[in-house]
């Protein structure tokens, strides 16, 4: 592990441009991107952020997602990587794109696994959800809502590291992020100016919990991010639950081949902005 004072702890691996960072979601780990890191590390400098150890100490100010950010976005600065692409998993979305927005001309493109936006009033009903039954029964209720047919242990390690955190931090992530999601989410993302790929397996039913998306579905995420995102491209995963880069890796990886071989060197946003959704 890679670990200076001060720098977004990491593991890394191969060389070659683009370099790419891989930000895992609530819960997550840099494990999970294992089948990632094989894969691309042969071609490209691979980077796994950790944040686990550094949330409690980098949560100062109003927003825990924009300090995180930050932290991702510092420690690009830090490794002096050019037109690095960020591929982010769940929580990890929206910490990679406060990161790219916060430093966008070391960053050429943003891949997105399973993100989601929750929707108004989220916020409020887990605040009640704390008062009344605390912070392991919003754990249970947000990684529950995840199980789908078969992917059960991709998700437990995710659901048992959370349900570990220090319940006043954990509470604080889980509210920032809801906040995040009604408040930034679609203004931040309008804001950049690289070329972003929604790569969806699931979508949040009326219930709350997760389904899995077929090809040719759309979602009202996938809707916002094709209005807010001025290059936006579209992938569906079938058959794959919310971690669909450890239920699917290799067509996760067959798609972010795709784009990262189709990025136009030079600026970061190519002069034609391309939608392509699948």
């Amino acid at each position: 592990m890679n670990a200076r004072p001060g720098t977004l702890p990491h593991v890394s691996a191969g060389s070659g441009e683009p370099p790419l960072v891989f930000v895992h979601g609530f819960g997550g780990s840099p494990g999970e991107w294992h089948a990632q890191l094989s894969h691309f590390a042969p071609r490209h400098l691979t980077i796994a952020v950790d944040l686990n150890g550094s949330i409690a100490a980098r949560m100062e100010g109003d927003c825990a997602v924009a300090s995180l950010g930050g932290a991702v976005a510092e420690l690009i600065r830090e490794r002096g990587l050019r037109r690095a692409v960020l591929i982010a998993h769940s929580l990890g979305c929206r910490i990679a794109i406060e990161a790219v927005a916060q430093m966008p001309t070391q960053v050429c493109a943003l891949a997105l696994i399973d993100g989601s936006q929750f929707p108004a009033g989220t916020e409020s009903a887990t605040r009640r959800q704390l008062t009344q039954g605390g912070y392991s029964s919003v754990v249970d209720l947000l990684f529950s809502a995840m199980l789908t047919p078969g992917n059960g242990a991709s998700v437990t390690p995710a659901w048992e590291r959370a349900a570990r955190l220090p319940a006043d931090v954990g509470s604080r992530v889980v509210l920032d992020f809801l906040r995040w999601d009604e408040v930034k989410q679609e203004r931040v993302l309008s804001t950049l100016r690289v070329p972003v790929l929604a790569l969806q397996a699931t979508a949040r039913g009326p219930d709350g919990r997760r389904r899995l998306l077929e090809r040719g579905e759309s979602s009202p995420y996938l809707a916002m991010i094709r209005s807010a995102v001025q290059d936006s491209r579209v992938v569906i995963v079938p058959d794959a639950g919310h971690f669909a880069h450890l239920d699917a890796p290799a067509e996760v990886n067959e798609a972010l081949e795709a784009f990262i071989a189709s990025l136009t060197p030079g600026d970061s946003l190519p002069p034609t902005p391309m939608r392509t959704h699948e």
